[in-house]
């Protein structure tokens, strides 16, 4: 294993600690894409052991056994950034979930996933349809969204980047097999302005809109994760 992982996680502490004294990242990103074109280059080896029980063992999901489809392996979490990995069995989600005010980095590392993501509207927000309010009783659950594609990323593609301004909503689905990834996440979830709401698409009536619905929802019943030890090389970071 080497210690790439240290060197991608203390550039980005160094670059989100900013975000605690009030100081925005913008437009174009600069400091955010450095990060991620070192994000990039991590593998597996990286951060798995050779032949880890985590990856190479046989996590076929069945539904009529009660074994979490997703495992959670936190890696690093204070203040500035959460630093996390997710192991994802075939057939398994992260379902549709937002990252209020936050950055992203997603990376590939095992098999490969399959991403379908929204942006939010910031300076104005579509009204909704009258039919559509008229459809739901909490019409102000629905929140629409400008749809940003889906697309199937694996352990050899760039990593994903999302913004508070782009990317913020996603479901994340291992369709062909088993996958694994890992996420660096700033500022962190936390219980107050910044909690993750998952939402279920509504279909969209009018075939010619650009804008996609989105209601909020419980935790959908078929998403639950246990959680693992990361063994991994430790991180040691500072502002």
């Amino acid at each position: 294993m080497s210690a790439h992982i240290q060197k991608v996680a203390q550039a980005a502490y160094k670059l989100f600690s900013r975000l605690g004294s009030g100081v925005k990242i913008s437009p174009p990103y600069e400091g955010l894409y450095e990060v991620a074109g070192l994000f990039s280059q991590l593998r597996e080896p990286d951060v798995f052991e050779p032949n880890s029980k985590l990856l190479y063992r046989d996590r076929k999901l069945l539904p009529d056994i009660d074994e979490a489809p997703v495992t959670y392996v936190p890696v690093w979490d204070d203040k500035v950034l959460t630093i996390c990995m997710f192991i994802l069995k075939k057939g398994s989600r992260l379902p549709m979930h937002d990252h209020p005010n936050m950055y992203g980095l997603l990376k590939v590392l095992h098999g490969s996933l399959t991403i379908t993501s929204y942006s939010p509207y910031l300076d104005h927000s579509p009204p909704l349809p009258p039919t559509l309010a008229a459809s739901f009783k909490y019409a102000n659950q629905i929140k629409p969204v400008k749809p940003m594609g889906k697309k199937t990323i694996s352990a050899s593609d760039d990593c994903v980047v999302l913004t508070p301004e782009s990317g913020n909503y996603h479901e994340i689905t291992a369709e062909s097999g088993q996958a694994a990834f890992i996420d660096i996440l700033a500022p962190p979830y936390d219980s107050s302005d910044r909690q993750c709401t998952y939402y279920s698409v509504i279909p969209n009536q009018d075939s010619v809109s650009d804008i996609t619905y989105l209601i909020k929802v419980h935790c959908p019943t078929d998403y639950w994760c246990n959680e693992e030890q990361y063994t991994g090389p430790d991180l040691h970071l500072h502002f």
